[in-house]
This record gives C-alpha cells, sequence and structure tokens, in this order.
C-alpha cells in the first residue's frame, strides 16, 4: 500500500511538472517575434498596463492592418500584447517631468526596435493628449498624405481618427493630399499604434505620411507646419515622429553616423539637422573614417528625415526648446544582427521645460 501512494505522488509531481508551460511562449511569428521570458516582478509590472481601444460602427472607413502577417510584429493579440508590455516594463529611462510634447520612436519589426520603442513611451505612462499627430517616414514614394480614414485596426482593436470634418479643413489648409493608397502598404505608422495604446487613453490620431523632400520645398513644407500648428492650438496634443537612423552601413561606421546626426537633432535647428545630413553622406566623410563610399551601402541617415524637418519647424513654433535623448541601439545591439549591414534606433523625448498653466 505504502508503494501504490509513492507511486501515485511520484507520478502526479511529473504531470503537474510536464504540463507546466514557460511565460512567453512562442506565438508562431517567428520571423520577427521573440520568446519573452517574464520574472515573477516583470509579470506584476505589466498587468499595470492596459491597452486601449475603441471599437469601430458598421460602415465606418477602416485601414486594416497590413504588417503583422509579415511578422513585423505578433499577430495573435495576445502575443502583441504581451511583447509591447515586456518592452515598455523593462525600458530603462528616467522620469520626465517637463511638459512632453514630441517623441521620437523608430518603426523597425518589434525584434528589432521594440525595445528601443519602449524607451521612447515608457515616459508617456499616466499621461493624457487629446490628439497625437504622428508624422511617419515615408517608404513608398508617396507624396505627403493625411490617412482618410475613421478608424485604424490593429489585431486588439481600433484605433480613432480625428473626425471628419476636422481632418478635411486640415488636409484644405496644410494643401496635401488625403489618398488613402499611401497609407495602405506604409509600416511606420502602424507599428506605432500598439505602444500608443499602451501608453494613452481616450485620443484620435492624426496620421501623416511626410513626402520625400519637402524639406527643399520651402512653401510647401512651411504651409504644413503652419497647418499643423493652428490644429494643435487649444487642444492637448503629441506629436511623434516615427523614424529609424542610419540604414545598412557597417556597425561601427553606423555608430559614428548616428552619434553625429543625434548630436545635430538635440539643437533642435532644422539647418544644422541637414548639414548634418549632407556631411555624412558625403564622399569625405566615409574617406575620414577609412571607407569608400561606392563600397558599403549607406542609404540614409534617416528615413523620417523629412518628418524630423517637419516636427522640428513646428516645435520652434510652439515654443519646444528641451531634447533629451532615452536609448540609442541598432539592429545588431538589439537582434545580433548582421555587423556589417545595420540600421540604427534612437529614442527621445521633445518637451516645454516649463509645464503651460
Amino acid at each position: 500500500m505504502r508503494s501504490i501512494c509513492l507511486l501515485v505522488l511520484i507520478f502526479g509531481v511529473l504531470f503537474f511538472f510536464g504540463n507546466c508551460k514557460p511565460a512567453g511562449k512562442p506565438d508562431g511569428n517567428s520571423k520577427q517575434t521573440e520568446d519573452a521570458k517574464f520574472t515573477v516582478q516583470e509579470a506584476k509590472i505589466e498587468k499595470e498596463i492596459e491597452f486601449w481601444s475603441v471599437k469601430a460602427p458598421k460602415g465606418s472607413f477602416v485601414r486594416d492592418p497590413f504588417f503583422a502577417a509579415g511578422g513585423w510584429y505578433p499577430a495573435p493579440p495576445e502575443g502583441l500584447l504581451r511583447s509591447v508590455r515586456k518592452y515598455i516594463t523593462e525600458a530603462q529611462v528616467e522620469k520626465i517631468e517637463d511638459d512632453i510634447v514630441g517623441i521620437l520612436a523608430p518603426h523597425a519589426g518589434y525584434v528589432y526596435s521594440g525595445a528601443v520603442a519602449g524607451c521612447a513611451y515608457k515616459p508617456l505612462l499616466g499621461k493624457s493628449y487629446d490628439v497625437v499627430v504622428i508624422l511617419s517616414a515615408n517608404h513608398t514614394g508617396a507624396p505627403t498624405s493625411v490617412g482618410r480614414f475613421d478608424f485604424f485596426r490593429m489585431p486588439f482593436g481600433d484605433v480613432p481618427v480625428v473626425e471628419r470634418g476636422d481632418l478635411a479643413l486640415f488636409v484644405k489648409e496644410a494643401g496635401i493630399s488625403d489618398d488613402p493608397a499611401a497609407h495602405i502598404e506604409e509600416h511606420a505608422i502602424e507599428l506605432q499604434l500598439p505602444f500608443l495604446c499602451a501608453t494613452l487613453k481616450e485620443f484620435r490620431i492624426l496620421p501623416i505620411v511626410v513626402g520625400h523632400w519637402i524639406r527643399e520645398e520651402k512653401e510647401k513644407c512651411d504651409r504644413l507646419v503652419n497647418a499643423l500648428a493652428n490644429f494643435v492650438k487649444g487642444k492637448k496634443f503629441l506629436i511623434v515622429v516615427s523614424s529609424d537612423l542610419s540604414h545598412r552601413p557597417p556597425y561601427e561606421l553606423a555608430s559614428a553616423a548616428d552619434r553625429e546626426f543625434l548630436e545635430a537633432l538635440k539643437t533642435l535647428d532644422v539647418d544644422k539637422l541637414l548639414e548634418a545630413d549632407k556631411t555624412i553622406l558625403s564622399d569625405e566623410w566615409a574617406q575620414k573614417h577609412g571607407v569608400k563610399r561606392e563600397e558599403i551601402e549607406f542609404s540614409c541617415t534617416a528615413c523620417g528625415l523629412d518628418a524630423l524637418v517637419v516636427a522640428l519647424k513646428l516645435f520652434n513654433k510652439l515654443g519646444v526648446s528641451g531634447y533629451k535623448l532615452l536609448k540609442y541601439a541598432n539592429s545588431h545591439d538589439t537582434a545580433n544582427g548582421d555587423r556589417k549591414e545595420v540600421v540604427g534606433y534612437a529614442a527621445a523625448v521633445f518637451f516645454r521645460p516649463e509645464k503651460p498653466r
């Protein structure tokens, strides 16, 4: 009898441990996702991050998620929410007491840039904004365009766009397109939305893909900036600049280029930023670092350079004089990617030193 009881006890123990599944079970989206393992303390913190979204009414014009299926982030809602909670929970950034009016956040596949994005968004926890303007990098070659949708759909829910009437007035004043086609295959806005919904509640977005070379068209650029300044007037607003940094140079060159570019960005001076861009992409800069331009793939200092130019001009109009770099890394640092060709990522905040009364 004693032997039988012992066998039952052993069987019970083996059954229990054999059926325990580790936290962070892979969700099948192995192309860009990762096996997230949590400590007890992290699991407690992550539950405090609740995701906000709404349900689009029937008949709404909805932009469906495009990049979950390609593995840029976990497609199953539970995997997506778990990964974003993890990135925000693990972000080590100091609290920003000043009035945050803008952030710079990357938009690569989460396994590469998610940890950096978490640093950009963590200071927003507990804050509230009426409208979030997303100034997006442009990967499709579309002209500057605001997304004429009612909602952006994510796997966990829908994110509302500003009201149609307000959007139409803004489009007219800004002199830009509202062609939805510019947004269908653009990932730089879509990848910001889970982080926004993890940190904020009750907001609407103004999603803008910023066209290439608008920085060279002063009248068009200034018209957009003026329209944005008028649009956010009287509102509690946040400007999100969705941009990665250097694209495809070797690790050491990427680190040098990104450091130089970010030094120029912290001045909040458009001319200095554009001068840094020109210098870093020159033959002389490459030679100074012991390489020939034609021997390396180095396509840009920031894929959202035009979005950054628009943002800096807007910040100057709005009295923004504070900037803080929260995190820098590249694809080799974060995911052990190819050291010969990396992409840089930065998280930063833009703020007004004195909170408005």
